[in-house]
């Protein structure tokens, strides 16, 4: 625990970038209606992003740097999940994919042939807005989904549906019935004007304890000249109003 909080002091030191572009996820279970996490992503100017995810109290559990040094859906990925002690890298290596996975002292390494066909984590949001043309016209595409915990990608379904005037739909799920049985569906809605996410609905990012998984989080989107530490208060639902509050104390 004390070498994540340092991890976590040191990352909040990293400098300020001029106009940062910020996207605020509010994540409430399908359930019960009840915010699970806020997801907040912060865009600088040097291409780089930070997505960090807070508890309705605003206690960070997940904290992720991106880079993009090749194509837009494969960045280099380092996830801390500061709750469970736990690093998680999805690295482009020449023409693979290195994937690490650290946790209470365990180390393991994987790797996946990486061609323009394999995504993986954040990559999602890359791909769709780059293909945005081809999907609409075709309906669908193959991906290749690439975890940490597997030697292979797993064979997914990218498909396109306009919804209305102003929202297109994607919905991201199994090829095969096995897949599918495993691994939940994934729908998209994404604002034509920008060609930005504006509401995800699947299975959540946050390991739920009471095993209330399915979530639909809704995007918003906002620009500071600074970067900043957390969710300003504006930004976030008022029943959050006092967990902005004692945080600010």
């Amino acid at each position: 625990m004390k070498s994540a909080l340092l991890l976590f002091a040191a990352l909040l030191t990293l400098p300020a970038f001029a106009d940062v572009q910020h996207a605020i996820g509010v994540a409430r279970s399908d359930k019960t209606g009840e915010i699970r996490y806020i997801e907040h992503h912060q865009n600088f100017d040097d291409g780089t992003r930070r997505i960090e995810y807070f508890t309705p109290s605003l206690e960070t559990l997940i904290v992720k740097q991106l880079s993009y040094p090749g194509l837009p859906h494969h960045p280099r990925v380092e996830l801390r999940d500061l709750a469970n002690n736990t690093r998680i890298l999805f690295e482009p290596v020449e023409e693979q994919l290195r994937m690490v996975v650290e946790r209470d002292g365990e180390r393991q390494e994987r790797f996946v042939e990486r061609d323009a066909s394999v995504v993986y984590d954040a990559g999602f949001d890359g791909l769709i807005k780059t293909e945005w043309d081809s999907l609409i016209e075709s309906g669908k595409k193959e991906v290749q989904f690439a975890v940490p915990v597997r030697d292979a990608t797993l064979a997914m379904m990218l498909a396109a549906t306009p919804l209305t005037d102003s929202i297109t739909g994607f919905t991201l799920q199994g090829k095969s019935f096995v897949v599918r049985m495993f691994l939940p569906a994934i729908e998209l809605e994404y604002r034509n004007s920008d060609r930005r996410l504006v509401r995800f609905s699947g299975p959540s990012n946050i390991n739920a304890k009471d095993g209330d998984q399915k979530i639909t989080a809704k995007f918003a989107y906002f620009v500071t000249d600074e970067r900043v530490d957390i969710p300003l208060q504006q930004w976030l639902p008022d029943e959050m109003s006092s967990a902005v509050a004692t945080r600010a104390d």
